[in-house]
């Protein structure tokens, strides 16, 4: 059961962006929760009303989708969507990369204290992804 009455206060830490080639879905992102939780496979979408973030969904082998991790109000939803395509705005505005490894943006906010996991040695997206 939800409890609505609580409510944490979380950050998102830090933001990467990897670049597709596909017409549609224009870059996949990972995204860091308070330098200790981590969602894979949101998408950044171009849709007719513009940019947007799509969150990770399992595709059932009955043809439809299994929500995997999404924001459960539109406070959290605005502020994923806004970090992700911050980013992805630099990434595109940066363009003229090299590589498949170039095209990989890591942004943290804020810098890192060393007290959490990953600490002074790196983020807690290098810790997880080997990077």
């Amino acid at each position: 059961m939800w409890t609505r009455h609580i409510r944490t206060e979380m950050q998102i830490t830090e933001v990467r962006i990897r670049q597709t080639k596909k017409a549609s879905v224009k870059a996949h992102a990972i995204i860091c929760f308070d330098n200790c939780f981590l969602v894979r496979e949101l998408k950044v979408i171009q849709g007719p009303a513009g940019l947007s973030v799509s969150f990770p969904v399992k595709k059932l082998s009955d043809g439809t989708q299994w929500d995997i991790a999404f924001p459960v109000n539109a406070e959290t939803r605005n502020m994923i969507g806004r970090a992700v395509l911050a980013e992805y705005e630099k990434v595109v505005a940066g363009s003229g990369f090299s590589s498949a490894r170039d095209k990989i943006i890591s942004v943290t906010i804020p810098p890192s204290t060393g007290n959490e996991r990953g600490g002074a040695a790196g983020s807690m997206m290098d810790y997880f992804l080997g990077g």
